[in-house]
């Protein structure tokens, strides 16, 4: 990774997060995801704390300009995710029985892990403020360095079908829709819209 220049802004773009940047990061994937994440953690105080315990941070891309957190890729790879959380820890913030069905709930929803050439962009987020400003392209070139680098041939992602702003995106970077998921009844619990699979295709190699 290191710094990367978009226009006449200088962005470093790195993987992991050091301990000063962990706050910045968990409320950026937060404020994007909140109402699907409120849906099944509850309210806010609650949500944060799952995430301060479940978001494996050593596994994303961040943006950073001026020593601010722009912008957050998550990645799953090698049978890990992302947003991991175990039953312990629902069960310690939800209760023992809401965090037996919310666990329940959360992996029955899962998009399918990847096999072991395949690389899952789990998570991509922007502040509203930065939208715009090529952070997103930025943060998908190097999810494409990376990929390439530890020689995953295939990168593949969810987005939501109403989210016509981040399908132009990725169709830009070359993704290419695979199929929609329907929106099935759990799913509709969530509060988890329909969403549509993207692949891609990577040579491996140097980035």
């Amino acid at each position: 990774m290191g710094f990367s220049s978009w226009g006449n802004a200088v962005i470093d773009v790195r993987f992991g997060v050091p301990p000063h940047w962990r706050d910045g990061v968990i409320e950026l994937y937060y404020q994007a995801f909140a109402p699907q994440l409120e849906r099944l953690l509850g309210p806010d105080d609650r949500c944060r704390r799952v995430l301060h315990a479940s978001l494996v941070l050593d596994q994303s891309l961040i943006a950073i300009y001026e020593e601010t957190v722009v912008g957050m890729a998550g990645l799953h790879y090698d049978r890990q995710r992302f947003f991991a959380p175990t039953l312990p820890t629902l069960q310690s913030t939800q209760g023992w029985g809401r965090g037996l069905l919310v666990y329940g709930l959360w992996q029955s929803s899962l998009m399918p892990l990847g096999d072991g050439d395949e690389l899952v962009l789990e998570a991509l987020a922007v502040p509203p403020e930065r939208r715009g400003q090529g952070i997103g392209t930025l943060l998908l070139q190097e999810v494409e360095s990376f990929a390439r680098q530890n020689r995953f041939t295939t990168i593949r992602l969810e987005v939501a079908i109403a989210n016509q702003r981040a399908q132009v995106l990725y169709q830009r970077m070359g993704f290419q829709e695979e199929k929609k998921r329907q929106n099935a009844a759990i799913t509709q619990f969530l509060g988890q819209p329909p969403r549509i699979m993207m692949t891609k295709s990577v040579a491996p190699g140097d980035p």
